[in-house]
């Protein structure tokens, strides 16, 4: 199957990442590792298909499963990580307000 397509559009995508979040290194360097990655997936895949075999994943649709659960729980642990922190400034923000009145 010809991926060439999806590489080329995978490239678009890293520049719009890249000059979206220009001013914001640590996001676009996530940005950049991750359409990278997906670029290297589309340009290499019998090689990536023969490194995942070699993990011991019979289809590399498990491996692809397994790290999107995982790339969910890191969503859900630092989207609570950031609950909790802007919890606790909205609480110290209410203290405040409640001390100057």
């Amino acid at each position: 199957m010809n991926y060439y397509f999806l590489a080329a559009f995978s490239c678009l995508m890293l520049g719009i990442s890249i000059l979206k979040f220009r001013n914001n290194f640590k996001k676009a360097f996530l940005w950049g590792i991750l359409w990278s990655l997906i670029i290297i997936v589309f340009l290499i895949p019998i090689q990536i298909g023969n490194f995942i075999s070699s993990l011991g994943f019979n289809l590399p649709f498990n491996i692809v499963a397994m790290l999107g659960l995982f790339v969910c729980f890191f969503i859900i642990w630092h989207l609570s990580i950031k609950i909790d922190d802007l919890n606790h400034r909205l609480n110290k923000m209410i203290q405040e307000i409640a001390l100057e009145r």
